[in-house]
């Protein structure tokens, strides 16, 4: 990465009284970890700053936060951890329940999950009023249409 791509990254972080440097530009959901783009290659934003400030990541490591601020580019807030590590410190710090793994009911519906194609588990009957509603909406607008 060059000099000038490198002072594009900073220029959309914003340090905060709480030690964190925010990133102010686009995120990859709503609320969760930041995202840049540089000569058409992606980057998760905490990535790119440890890796600017630290060096490359070692292949099966992730980039972990102190803070637990998915919006924090500090590379002093940054670490280095293995899955099992990142799963035991969401666990520490009230992020994850291990039991949520474990559910085999709905908690809005009482459905039952199962896997999608891409292996996460939904709620069938959840799912089946979601799509009900697009289609509704689809055809509510195609009959607008048909109007004019």
């Amino acid at each position: 990465m060059t000099e000038t791509e490198a002072f594009a990254f900073w220029t959309k972080v914003e340090p905060t009284p709480s030690g964190c440097w925010e990133w102010r530009a686009g995120r990859l959901k709503r609320k969760s970890y930041g995202s840049f783009r540089s000569r058409g290659r992606h980057y998760v934003a905490h990535r790119l700053a440890f890796t600017l400030c630290t060096g490359e990541i070692p292949r099966g490591l992730f980039v972990c936060h102190h803070c637990n601020n998915k919006g924090c580019v500090n590379p002093a807030h940054l670490y280095l951890a293995t899955n099992q590590q990142n799963v035991v410190d969401a666990i520490r710090d009230g992020l994850w329940h291990p039991n949520n793994a474990a559910k085999r009911a709905c908690s809005r519906c009482g459905g039952v999950f199962k896997r999608n194609k891409m292996g996460r588990r939904v709620c069938l009957p959840c799912r089946a009023t979601l799509n009900r509603g697009y289609r509704h909406a689809a055809r509510a607008v195609a009959r607008e249409e048909r109007k004019e």
